[in-house]
């Protein structure tokens, strides 16, 4: 029965194809989107190459070294032509057989953009021109306080030069009284907005994603990474400006008196005025008080208090002083109180709340507009005064307030432009609150019941695309992104969206290139603005795993520079994290986990402390991996025990017990390792079919239980305990499932199984039925061959036997891809077989070679004893003798001392035949 079984078990998992060759030649998928020249190289796990831009006669090229190319992407290559591209030549005399690719650039500033790609890897090289990044933003107006990015809507305010003024008595702020001609029937605007654009893509289409692209998993994987919380789009009320570019012009005429005490103070306010409009405002303040000095109850008192306060405000203009904005308040206050019903008492009202709305006094600006409305609650400027206050009311976090005082805009403002204002502006409100799907309900609202007014208001698409990301509907979100590009590709928060759409295509799992491309085009098109660094930052994030050490080097000094530059939150920690993840990708570990330890114990109160410990965790998790994976048993152990009580202490992760596990395994520690496999097994099992288990598989990439079956059935075997390690084996559901390396171990454990069983015909059976299957991959077939030879020898059929040992040396010699442990372990047989079969030389000839081949890297000291033996049991002492020669040196002394007896014991014997040849008695009886 447990023949049978054990046939089931192994013939199923036998696989019916042998991978391709790794040394193929790579192919290249090539295209041109718009002014890009997009290359795609495929063919290798592992990629080895160098890209050069240089400068020769005036010409400029890239030289690009790879591995060889097959003749189908040679002649892709050199058909290219278009973009930037002008001409395409392949030298294929590289060294190693390597291909040299030269591409030509058209004259102008042309960029190369590198990097690697995963599932499936590849190297994509893109080749782009650099075009101007940036619309500069227009000049602001005399006196006009420079906003920052938050207020993207500005008003054009009105040029008053030129204009026919009346004075000052009379100048007051005046408000249109026309409205927006029927907008809840008009129908809505679609034009883009001057600026860059893609005329052969304007809906930009090719960041669209299908249903059957998205994938789970990277949804899944993308609630570990990191996404800066771009600023709100807001507009901010700007009526300040047209008050600053709309100032008072304050006239005083010339008197003509007898009385020379009113013509002298005629004449120093007119000097006065002259300061003033001259702007000679420190001046100014020191012949004001002087002025008032001498006429303390002037009749020009009312202009020149104005023009007083007025001077002030300049001041605070020209150096943003804050004593002079507070004298300037105190003297606008001082002179409403005295002449209240001034032709200038409303614009000042207006003026002192929108300044105090600008430098960011909210409550100030609420009890200022607050008092207008109560002085003057039938003026024309009554719904701007609301708008301002619901404005006062939002970045003082007294949200419902806000949200009331918009909605009663919305209902009863005389002027429909203030009501639509306020349906848009209502959505911000929910925006700023974290209620997304409020705020999505709102501007949706908004823009169905106002559709002419959205070109105006691209705040309702931007913010609406940020909360569909916030809340996770990432598709949705994509779209609203692109529309608002597509509307408004010169908006200086385009560079944040097209970010945005970059990673979101990523959360979603589209391929890589279109993720970078996406990156490329925010950079390409937005260049150095404070909205475009996300994108350049990930960019040379993504560049850092193919990059050469000094590459590297300069890729972090900028990635920090421009984080530090950035005024966008918390920075700091993402550009720390991206970093992280560059040296991860490079396998440089000790690098990430010194850089997050760093940040989290120098942040330890404003920094995201579970994203932080997590990204540790993880690289030191892979750091074990890779070393177990490359075999390095104990530095694994050293780097579980360096972490054991500090970042792993707590952890739940279950993938690092089961590398230590292996660990133990590889340092022949089997109780240990079958302890953490069954631990990790019963987890695993827990977990299985769960939704838990499923995201979990995602971050950890958990064992499968057939992977730990296996194992345990490994280490079971190890320690002579046969019938658990058969159970263990049967266990396993999926054997297809499991790597090619793992479908052969267990097919050879199976074997040996039966050969303790007292079946060897059946492993062998077995076995060469493996070989059959696998005989086209070296480094899979030599381990069957030489447990094939074992079973052999141990029936008797050393012949058969010595050729299954000598076919594992022939793949060594054709291939290299043998594991050297079973390659010298095969050598070491052969020589046994020989011996057994009395053929010295030709065991002599395998030990030679065993020795040359791998005495410098493995203790074979008994080997070379059993050498120098083979020569001396033949009589060839001085031959025994060199080869024992060896044994001085090193930790052979055992072995040396033992060689030197035979030598000694031989010295003696040829000196007693000499002696017995003299006695003539004896001479005769050797007769």
């Amino acid at each position: 029965m447990m023949r049978l079984l054990v046939c089931v078990l192994m013939m199923s998992s036998i696989s019916t194809q042998v991978r391709a060759a790794t040394g193929a030649a790579l192919d290249v998928e090539s295209s041109l989107l718009g002014d890009t020249a997009h290359f795609e190289f495929l063919g290798r796990d592992n990629w080895n190459y160098d890209l050069q831009k240089k400068t020769e006669k005036d010409k400029t090229f890239v030289e690009l070294r790879l591995p060889a190319l097959s003749d189908k992407a040679v002649a892709k290559l050199k058909s290219f032509k278009g973009g930037p591209i002008r001409e395409v030549t392949i030298d294929r005399s590289g060294p190693d057989g390597s291909h040299l690719v030269r591409l030509l650039l058209n004259p102008g500033d042309v960029e190369s953009f590198d990097y690697l790609t995963d599932q499936p890897s590849r190297l994509i090289v893109d080749f782009y021109p650099q075009k101007p990044k940036v619309v500069k933003k227009a000049a602001p107006a005399e006196g006009e306080t420079a906003k920052d990015e938050t207020g993207a809507k500005k008003k054009t305010a009105q040029s008053v030069k030129g204009q026919n003024r009346k004075p000052a008595t009379t100048d007051v702020l005046i408000v249109k009284n026309d409205t927006i001609e029927d907008l809840q029937t008009a129908a809505p605007q679609t034009e883009v907005q001057s600026g860059v654009f893609d005329g052969s893509d304007p809906g930009f289409s090719r960041f669209s994603i299908q249903d059957y692209e998205i994938r789970e998993d990277a949804v899944i994987q993308s609630r570990e990474k990191d996404y800066i919380d771009f600023p709100m789009l807001h507009e901010r009320p700007d009526e300040l400006q047209v008050l600053n570019s709309r100032r008072p012009m304050y006239e005083i005429a010339e008197k003509d008196s007898k009385d020379p005490k009113v013509q002298d103070e005629n004449k120093m306010a007119r000097l006065l005025l002259t300061l003033f409009n001259n702007k000679r405002y420190h001046v100014f303040l020191k012949t004001v008080d002087w002025f008032y000095e001498k006429y303390p109850d002037s009749e020009y008192d009312e202009i020149i208090r104005f023009m007083w306060a007025d001077t002030h405000y300049a001041l605070y203009q020209e150096n943003k002083d804050m004593r002079q904005f507070d004298l300037a308040m105190a003297r606008y206050r001082e002179v409403l109180t005295k002449y209240p019903t001034s032709k200038l008492a409303e614009r000042t009202m207006l003026l002192m709340g929108y300044a105090s709305l600008d430098r960011g006094d909210y409550l100030g600006t609420l009890r200022l507009f607050q008092q207008h409305l109560a002085k003057l609650p039938a003026s024309p400027n009554r719904d701007l005064s609301r708008i301002a206050i619901a404005e006062a009311y939002l970045n003082l976090n007294q949200f419902d307030d806000a949200v009331a005082l918009y909605e009663q805009i919305e209902k009863d403002a005389a002027r429909e432009e203030d009501r639509v204002h306020a349906a848009y502006l209502k959505g911000d409100v929910f925006f700023e609150q974290k209620k997304d799907a409020q705020a999505i309900k709102t501007y949706q609202e908004a823009l169905k019941k106002y559709p002419k007014a959205a070109i105006d208001n691209p705040a309702a698409l931007y913010n609406q695309a940020s909360s569909y990301f916030r809340e996770g509907g990432y598709r949705d979100s994509l779209n609203v992104f692109k529309e608002f590009l597509t509307k408004f590709p010169s908006h200086p928060y385009a560079g944040y969206a097209m970010t945005r759409v970059g990673e979101i295509l990523d959360i979603l799992g589209a391929d890589s290139s279109r993720v970078v491309g996406a990156y490329l085009e925010a950079y390409f098109r937005y260049g150095d603005s404070p909205s475009a660094v996300v994108a350049r930052l990930r960019l040379l994030g993504t560049r850092m795993r193919s990059m050469k050490p000094k590459e590297v080097d300069k890729a972090v000094e900028d990635i920090t520079r421009l984080a530090a530059q950035s005024k966008l939150p918390k920075m700091g920690q993402f550009s720390t994290l991206l970093i992280a993840d560059g040296f991860t990708s490079r396998g440089e570990y000790d690098r990430s986990i010194d850089l997050l330890v760093k940040f989290y114990q120098d942040n330890p109160t404003n920094a995201d402390t579970a994203r932080l410990k997590n990204k540790i965790v993880r690289n030191i998790n892979e750091k074990i991996r890779e070393q177990v994976q490359s075999g390095k048993f104990m530095d694994a152990l050293k780097t579980h025990n360096t972490y054991a009580d500090s970042w792993l202490k707590g952890s739940d992760r279950i993938d690092t017990k089961f590398w230590v596990g292996k660990a133990f395994e590889q340092a022949g520690v089997f109780n240990e390792s079958s302890k953490l496999y069954r631990d990790v097994l019963n987890k695993v099992y827990a977990l299985k079919g769960t939704k838990t288990g499923l995201e979990r598989n995602i971050f950890e990439k958990l064992p499968s239980t057939d992977d730990l079956h296996l194992r345990l059935a490994a280490s079971d075997y190890a320690q002579g305990k046969w019938n658990q390690a058969y159970d263990q084996l049967k266990e396993i559901q999926k054997p297809e499932a499991l790597s090619d390396k793992e479908q052969i171990e267990r097919v050879q454990m199976g074997a040996a199984l039966l050969e303790k069983k007292g079946e060897p015909e059946f492993a062998l059976r077995y076995l060469a039925e493996l070989i059959k299957t696998w005989k086209g991959v070296p480094s899979l077939v030599a381990g069957p061959y030489y447990d094939a030879g074992q079973i052999e020898m141990k029936l008797g059929r050393s012949d058969d036997a010595l050729k299954s040992f000598k076919r594992v040396d022939e793949l060594m010699k054709d291939s290299g891809l043998v594991s050297p442990q079973i390659h010298a372990q095969a050598l070491e047989k052969m020589a046994q077989i020989h011996l057994d079969k009395k053929q010295g030389d030709q065991a002599a000839a395998v030990l030679d070679k065993l020795l040359k081949t791998y005495e410098k890297s493995r203790p074979l000291a008994s080997l070379r004893y059993k050498l120098g033996m083979i020569y001396f049991e033949k009589g060839q002492v001085q031959k025994a003798a060199e080869v024992w020669g060896d044994l001085k040196t090193g930790k052979s002394e055992f072995w040396y001392k033992l060689a030197q007896e035979q030598l000694k014991g031989s010295e003696w014997g040829d000196e007693y035949k000499k002696y017995m040849k003299r006695i003539p008695a004896m001479a005769g009886e050797g007769k």
